[in-house]
């Protein structure tokens, strides 16, 4: 894995939480210390993998999430922000990064560029 091997307390959300890569991602942060916002449109997976974790001694947590909608991974950064009091890393392994990028404003469909900051808008829980 090419994240850093220190990841002990370190928040990390990760839309497309339930992609083979997505939850390959989630247990091994988890399993290296890191607490987790795992995010998917799939709820029975999402419930699932979340369980998972948690029987593992994993902090974690999850939200219906569409990763391929800009409004849904805003929501879950500000849920992971209400958790956890802020994010370390946020990670979208749902979505092709252009269906993500092409609604965020002065991003065109060629632009591969991420935005410079994340939304900081409060937002209310989608349960």
């Amino acid at each position: 894995m090419l994240l850093n091997p220190d990841m002990h307390g370190k928040v990390v959300a990760i839309s497309g939480a339930c992609s083979r890569a997505g939850a390959s991602t989630a247990r091994s942060l988890a399993s290296q210390g890191a607490w987790l916002m795992l995010g998917d449109r799939n709820l029975s997976e999402l419930q699932a993998l979340a369980a998972e974790i948690a029987e593992e001694g994993g902090r974690v947590q999850y939200r219906a999430a569409d990763p391929a909608r800009q409004a849904s991974t805003d929501m879950l950064v500000a849920h992971t922000r209400d958790a956890y009091g802020r994010i370390d890393l946020l990670l979208n392994l749902g979505a092709r990064p252009r269906q993500v990028l092409a609604g965020r404003a002065g991003i065109g469909r060629r632009s591969a560029a991420l935005p410079a900051q994340l939304p900081t808008h409060p937002t209310h829980s989608l349960s």
